[in-house]
Protein backbone atom coordinates (compact mmCIF):
# COMPACT_ATOMS: atom_id res chain seq x y z
CA UNK A 1 0.00 0.00 0.00
CA UNK A 2 1.36 3.40 -0.97
CA UNK A 3 1.47 6.24 1.53
CA UNK A 4 0.07 9.18 -0.46
CA UNK A 5 -1.48 11.08 2.44
CA UNK A 6 0.32 14.41 2.96
CA UNK A 7 -0.31 14.44 6.74
CA UNK A 8 1.20 10.95 7.01
CA UNK A 9 4.24 11.94 4.94
CA UNK A 10 4.78 15.09 6.99
CA UNK A 11 4.52 13.08 10.20
CA UNK A 12 6.93 10.37 9.04
CA UNK A 13 9.53 12.78 7.67
CA UNK A 14 9.25 14.85 10.86
CA UNK A 15 9.81 11.77 13.03
CA UNK A 16 12.86 10.80 10.95
CA UNK A 17 14.24 14.34 11.12
CA UNK A 18 13.78 14.52 14.89
CA UNK A 19 15.46 11.13 15.28
CA UNK A 20 18.44 12.29 13.23
CA UNK A 21 18.67 15.54 15.17
CA UNK A 22 18.51 13.61 18.46
CA UNK A 23 21.38 11.34 17.38
CA UNK A 24 23.52 14.37 16.50
CA UNK A 25 22.55 16.18 19.71
CA UNK A 26 23.54 13.14 21.83
CA UNK A 27 26.92 12.92 20.01
CA UNK A 28 26.07 9.44 18.71
CA UNK A 29 26.36 10.39 15.00
CA UNK A 30 27.83 13.13 12.87
CA UNK A 31 25.75 15.22 10.48
CA UNK A 32 27.31 13.36 7.55
CA UNK A 33 26.11 10.03 9.03
CA UNK A 34 22.55 11.31 9.38
CA UNK A 35 22.48 12.83 5.88
CA UNK A 36 23.95 9.66 4.38
CA UNK A 37 21.36 7.53 6.16
CA UNK A 38 18.58 9.82 4.95
CA UNK A 39 19.86 9.55 1.36
CA UNK A 40 19.96 5.74 1.56
CA UNK A 41 16.51 5.61 3.13
CA UNK A 42 14.85 7.94 0.63
CA UNK A 43 16.53 6.24 -2.34
CA UNK A 44 15.53 2.79 -1.11
CA UNK A 45 11.94 3.86 -0.56
CA UNK A 46 11.68 5.43 -4.02
CA UNK A 47 13.11 2.32 -5.70
CA UNK A 48 10.90 -0.06 -3.73
CA UNK A 49 7.82 2.05 -4.52
CA UNK A 50 8.67 2.00 -8.23
CA UNK A 51 9.03 5.78 -8.51
CA UNK A 52 12.73 5.57 -9.43
CA UNK A 53 14.62 3.02 -11.49
CA UNK A 54 18.29 2.16 -11.65
CA UNK A 55 19.71 0.97 -14.99
CA UNK A 56 16.20 0.29 -16.30
CA UNK A 57 15.38 -2.16 -13.51
CA UNK A 58 11.70 -2.54 -12.77
CA UNK A 59 10.03 -2.43 -9.39
CA UNK A 60 11.00 -5.41 -7.22
CA UNK A 61 8.43 -8.11 -6.58
CA UNK A 62 8.31 -10.16 -3.41
CA UNK A 63 6.70 -13.51 -2.67
CA UNK A 64 6.43 -14.87 0.86
CA UNK A 65 5.13 -18.34 1.67
CA UNK A 66 5.22 -20.19 4.98
CA UNK A 67 8.40 -21.99 3.85
CA UNK A 68 10.27 -19.37 1.80
CA UNK A 69 10.69 -15.75 0.83
CA UNK A 70 11.80 -14.64 -2.63
CA UNK A 71 12.42 -11.40 -4.48
CA UNK A 72 12.76 -10.69 -8.19
CA UNK A 73 13.52 -7.73 -10.42
CA UNK A 74 13.44 -7.41 -14.19
CA UNK A 75 16.02 -5.44 -16.15
CA UNK A 76 15.33 -4.24 -19.69
CA UNK A 77 18.23 -4.12 -22.16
Amino acid sequence: MKCTSWPAQIGLYSAATLTGWSRINDNKHWLSDVLGGAAVGITSAMIMDGKWTIFGAGQPHFLATPKSVSASMSIAF
